[in-house]
């Protein structure tokens, strides 16, 4: 069974080849590449956060090339999700204005593509990210206790994300809910390397992902309601209609919140326990070990008793 460097070295991999993956798509527009794209950079930090990098000047190079990245991906990303919004409400409604604000959303997201396209050819992952990988083993190997870090990262985010939901209350405050989206999503991310390593979190996983997806829409409302709000022109009764269509969705999607809030502080709160004890899933590592074991020694039982009849 591999050790948990071992395991972490091939997840930076699998997320670097998925990462890597994705450029020609990226460089043609391709909206669901530019997702996995940036999920998959941000998959690559949380790994680089457990880990600590020796020679550190390499180490710290990769990491602010993800981070310059991850952040123009998801530039063009939020973009991409407000045109789709905005392109369907200006149908729905029929507005001028609806129609003109959405054809500026357009030309912003044609320029942050640009920009994330030259960025893209400036940064040379396809060396960087295959030279980072195989370099991370001999980090893991120089010093550093991932395990440790792993645990104190998974401690202090799911305190973050706990704080965050009680700080956001029953009452919607837009900045507060996307305070606890963030937490959710960084306390996610890092339960996935967890699992990878050894840790059982597929239900607070899947917790955490149900939240992130809830507030991640409701926030792409808020974004659009606060454009239509500063949009000029004459007809203001066109945006005032969209606007209370997206706040009544907007609505609706912080009470489905407030119904698994309970569920989400739950799914922290399991995280934060299992910090307290070793952090890999060791009964089921030993069980993986002994089964096979008893296997082999009742085999060898079995042929103990064979060759004592037989010598009878």
């Amino acid at each position: 069974m591999k050790g948990m460097h071992a395991r972490l070295h091939d997840l930076m991999v699998d997320h670097g080849r998925t990462l890597l993956s994705q450029i020609d798509g990226i460089r043609n527009g391709d909206a669901e590449s530019i997702h996995d794209a940036r999920v998959a950079t941000r998959r690559i930090r949380a790994v680089l956060s457990v880990i600590d990098g020796d020679p550190r000047v390499a180490y710290d190079a990769f990491e602010e090339q993800i981070q310059g990245l991850g952040r123009a991906l998801g530039r063009v990303r939020d973009l991409d999700i407000i045109v789709e919004l905005a392109d369907l409400k200006s149908a729905d409604a029929a507005s001028p204005a609806v129609a003109s604000l959405s054809h500026s959303i357009h030309l912003e997201r044609h320029d942050a593509r640009r920009k994330l396209i030259k960025l893209l050819e400036g940064t040379p992952l396809h060396a960087l990210i295959p030279a980072a990988t195989r370099g991370v083993r001999l980090w893991w190997a120089a010093k550093g206790d991932c395990d440790k870090k792993l645990r104190q990262g998974l401690r202090t985010q799911s305190e973050q994300l706990n704080d965050a939901v009680a700080h956001a209350t029953g009452v919607y405050f837009p900045n507060r809910v996307h305070e606890v989206r963030v937490h959710a999503k960084r306390l996610r991310y890092l339960a996935e390397v967890a699992s990878h390593a050894g840790w059982k979190t597929d239900g607070e996983i899947k917790t955490l992902s149900r939240a992130q997806t809830l507030l991640g829409d409701l926030h792409d409302r808020e974004v659009l309601m606060q454009r239509l709000d500063r949009a000029n022109g004459d007809d203001r009764a066109g945006l005032d209609a969209v606007v209370m269509q997206l706040a009544t969705e907007r609505d609706g999607l912080f009470r489905k919140y407030l119904g698994v809030r309970d569920a989400l502080r739950e799914a922290a709160e399991s995280i934060h326990n299992a910090t307290r004890s070793r952090s890999l899933n060791w009964p089921l590592m030993a069980a993986s070990v002994a089964v096979p074991s008893a296997l082999v020694a009742g085999f060898l039982a079995a042929d103990r008793r064979a060759e004592r009849r037989k010598a009878s």
